[in-house]
């Protein structure tokens, strides 16, 4: 009953939304079979893909991973009108495969199979337009989709942060 009942506004905060944004982290895409950060804890359930491990080619593997349905409800969800922007960490290339426009979609430290995005190292700088889109939604966004994210501190966190933040205003 609960759940039924978050669902429900859940769905009345999208329907109402104008400038709906999802904000998606590694753990979208780990009941598709790939590793996350997270992952690395001690005790962790979540199985980590490991590239030094693999035996074979690793991005031949990557490539067979299929979206999961937290991706297919994300593009869904932008098909019917509701989802205006993909601000995505993952460089797996799965909310593509979603189907999911490329025109909405903003994979802020690249993706592993668009060679006009290189995935960007840890220390590395964001591309300048991807980081202005960023940047944009940070200050346009009234729903934030927060998943598969800890939202632990990272830069691009605060498209959810400072949307919550105006809420509360």
């Amino acid at each position: 009953e609960v759940l039924a009942a978050k669902i429900d506004v859940l769905a009345q905060l999208i329907q109402a939304s104008e400038r709906c944004c999802a904000y998606t982290g590694a753990g979208l895409s780990t009941s598709a079979g790939i590793g996350d950060y997270a992952s690395k804890a001690k005790g962790s359930a979540v199985k980590r893909w490991d590239p030094q491990a693999d035996d074979g080619p690793h991005m031949e593997w990557l490539k067979e991973m299929r979206p999961t349905r937290g991706h297919r409800v994300l593009a869904g969800l932008e098909r019917a009108g509701y989802l205006k922007q993909w601000i995505n960490q993952n460089h797996d290339g799965l909310a593509m495969k979603a189907t999911f426009p490329l025109a909405k979609l903003n994979e802020i430290h690249g993706g592993w199979f668009d060679d006009r995005n290189p995935v960007v190292k840890m220390s590395g700088s964001l591309r300048d337009d991807l980081f202005a889109r960023l940047e944009e939604w940070t200050e346009r966004a009234d729903v934030v989709l927060a998943l598969g994210t800890s939202l632990s501190g990272l830069h691009a966190d605060n498209v959810a942060v400072e949307c919550a933040r105006r809420a509360v205003r």
